[in-house]
């Protein structure tokens, strides 16, 4: 099935996200800046020293979208941790 030119300019943009300058534990950064973020971009690039690959399951709606953006633009995720993947 085509994908209609609504269904294209419904998707949100980065830039139209609401974003905060600081997110903590108690304001649910999951949902409140990962899931909108992911869901968002096309492109993914992280470092981290400690990195559970869990959060990849938790944030899975939000990847589902980054997925289909990352193929419709060419994107993708790199990620550089230290901690053995599970």
């Amino acid at each position: 099935m085509a994908e209609s030119s609504t269904d294209k300019t419904d998707r949100n943009r980065l830039r139209d996200v609401p974003l905060r300058g600081t997110y903590s534990n108690g304001d649910d950064p999951l949902r409140n800046f990962y899931l909108p973020v992911l869901s968002s971009s096309y492109r993914y690039d992280r470092v981290a020293g400690y990195f559970s690959s869990s959060v990849l399951r938790a944030a899975a709606v939000g990847l589902r979208r980054f997925i289909d953006n990352a193929l419709e633009h060419g994107g993708g995720m790199r990620l550089i941790v230290g901690a053995q993947l599970s």
